[in-house]
């Protein structure tokens, strides 16, 4: 062991300390490095406290075995919306059911976690934190989490997926259908309000768009030649995006519906 003192670049009242060592199971250490003391006595006495605190730590390991820090959820949110929904080039609405997701469901309970600490007992608090929400809402909760700890993987921030998402299972009740008798009524009722408002019925009604798909409908998407309508976008707060399915669609239109257009 070794610790040398020297005037650190011919200057006075500065020094230099050089300390090299070998360590317990075996290689060398060596520094050098300007004391952060002015008197010779003063930077011995820091050299050889370093040295003795570079023994007690140990060989520190090679820069390839040391771990990164893993993010915390709140940490890694900022990328996941900038390269993967918006990279991905999400719709608005799905986009803005991430953002509420977050706020409102995983960053309160889980935001301050690294990803690496998400467990599965974090994924049963959740669900139990919901308990009083309908299954979809808590699936997607659980959706917007997984897909996060997903690209996490899959950009090498974790080694593998920490916990295991698990959905609810969800039961479809039986949709209920208008008869024919009071479906006729209710578009009577709203064709006595305005013509668009029984437009509305007729194309929700007849041809099965929906609501968005109505807003986003224009006149070069009516072929009345073929008597079809073109479901190629729809709009939701003002913006257009794709319909649900993600693809174009033609609807036959009914003689009433033909005729109201």
């Amino acid at each position: 062991m070794s610790v040398r003192i020297r005037p650190y670049r011919g200057t006075k009242d500065k020094y230099e300390v050089d300390i090299r060592f070998p360590w317990p199971d075996g290689g060398e250490y060596r520094k050098r490095q300007k004391a952060p003391v002015s008197s010779k006595s003063g930077a011995k006495r820091w050299g050889e406290e370093r040295e003795r605190a570079l023994l007690l730590s140990g060989k520190p390991k090679p820069e390839s075995e040391v771990k990164a820090k893993i993010p915390t959820l709140r940490e890694f949110t900022e990328r996941f919306f900038d390269e993967h929904c918006i990279a991905e080039r999400q719709k608005p609405s799905t986009l803005e059911s991430h953002r509420q997701v977050l706020r409102c469901r995983l960053v309160p309970l889980l935001g301050d976690k690294p990803l690496d600490e998400i467990l599965n007992t974090d994924v049963q608090r959740l669900k139990a934190r919901m308990a009083d929400k309908n299954p979809k809402t808590v699936n997607n909760a659980l959706s917007t989490l997984s897909v996060m700890l997903k690209k996490a993987v899959e950009w090498g921030v974790l080694g593998a997926m920490p916990c295991a998402v698990k959905q609810l299972r969800v039961f479809h009740d039986e949709r209920p259908f208008y008869a024919q008798e009071d479906y006729a009524h209710l578009v009577k009722a709203a064709g006595a309000v305005d013509k668009r408002s029984e437009l509305i019925f007729l194309l929700g009604g007849q041809a099965g768009l929906r609501l968005g798909e109505i807003m986003g409908l224009d006149w070069t998407r009516v072929n009345f030649r073929h008597n079809k309508v073109v479901v190629a976008q729809s709009v939701w707060k003002g913006q257009v995006q794709v319909p649900k399915s993600g693809r174009i669609r033609e609807v036959p239109m009914a003689k009433q519906l033909c005729a109201a257009l």
